[in-house]
């Protein structure tokens, strides 16, 4: 121990740095939710979903062939991202639903929501 209140000796505190930037980085990801939509998990999602199912889900519903382009939650829940619960959309497909779930919110804020994580912190989360 040292006697200047750091805790750390000069030897240490690039320890103590590091420490405390990876505790700041793991809270900010926390933070935004499971999954970045940029990360490279979701990355291998989408191109997965797409894959698989490469138009858009609405459009064939309507009778039109569009390419798909954009992955969404069908239960607006972030943290499912089982494969039925993810649906390929074309860009204007999936504006249109995002503004409609929108609305709906601003008319009910007290509507059913996804559940919300009670921490934003990780369970196997350590200092």
């Amino acid at each position: 121990l040292v006697s200047d209140g750091t805790g750390y000796c000069v030897d240490h505190q690039d320890d103590r740095r590091h420490r405390f930037h990876d505790a700041t980085a793991k809270y900010r990801q926390a933070a935004r939710g499971p999954m970045a939509t940029n990360s490279p998990a979701w990355r291998k999602i989408r191109a997965r979903i797409l894959s698989i199912e490469p138009l858009c889900r609405e459009c064939q519903r309507l009778g039109h062939i569009t390419p798909a382009t954009c992955v969404d939650h069908i239960d607006e829940d972030p943290l499912n991202i089982a494969d039925d619960n993810l649906q390929p959309l074309c860009a204007s497909c999936h504006s249109r639903k995002t503004a409609r779930v929108q609305r709906e919110r601003r008319r009910d804020p007290y509507a059913v929501r996804p559940p919300r994580r009670t921490s934003v912190l990780p369970d196997d989360y350590t200092f």
